[in-house]
């Protein structure tokens, strides 16, 4: 309903997280030339930070298994250009719709992941990233 609602209380919210190189992020956009890994036909909108294609970062194996691994998961081979579409259905879309994708995605990566002290199968990246 539209009617007047007062201001919430201020809280603090104390969260810890492992730290995100954003050099990392913006290099691994670049070298994708601004195009979804996903599909390179997806377009979207200039972005005003660089005039080009706006385009995201994501991490393939998600930093919260960090614990699971010995080397760093916030490097160049687990790090994706995605559109912010593709982005969303990683993160949100149901199993059926993104486990082809995850598949064709660690297919490609998994080398350059290997290559990075990153090993780990296709059974197992699947449980950690559906």
């Amino acid at each position: 309903m539209d009617i007047p609602v007062e201001i919430a209380e201020r809280k603090f919210v104390y969260r810890q997280d492992y730290s995100r190189s954003s050099i990392i992020k913006i290099q691994s956009i670049k070298s994708a030339h601004y195009l979804c890994e996903l599909n390179h036909s997806h377009r979207t909108f200039t972005a005003k930070s660089n005039f080009e294609q706006y385009m995201e970062g994501h991490h393939l194996i998600p930093l919260s298994n960090q614990r699971e691994f010995l080397y760093s998961l916030d490097i160049y081979a687990n790090v994706i250009c995605l559109c912010p579409i593709c982005h969303r259905l990683l993160h949100y879309g149901i199993e059926q719709e993104k486990q082809s994708f995850l598949e064709h995605l660690f297919d490609v990566r998994k080398q350059r992941l290997i290559n990075s002290g990153i090993n780990i199968g296709k059974k197992d990246f699947l449980e950690l990233t559906m």
